[in-house]
């Protein structure tokens, strides 16, 4: 998957757990994918950040349906 996947490409991706770093896990194919800004239970438009041959970075661009765990912040 990794050849198909390309820097500032946008992808939509279910967000399943989360890392020890805060970072969204999702999977493209079967590369894993660390969203910035995601929460378990999401569904995202990200943007990849960096692909490396094990996984990719990307950041959320878009909220497409957000989880039950997402809370609104106070400030």
């Amino acid at each position: 998957m990794t050849g198909s996947l390309k820097k500032n490409q946008l992808i939509e991706t279910k967000i399943e757990d989360l890392n020890n770093l805060g970072y969204g896990v999702g999977r493209i194919g079967g590369l894993v994918c660390f969203v910035q800004g995601a929460v378990d239970g999401d569904l995202v438009l990200a943007r990849v950040l960096r692909v490396t041959a094990t996984y990719a970075v990307a950041k959320l661009e878009r909220l497409l349906s957000p989880s039950p765990h997402r809370i609104e912040n106070d400030c």
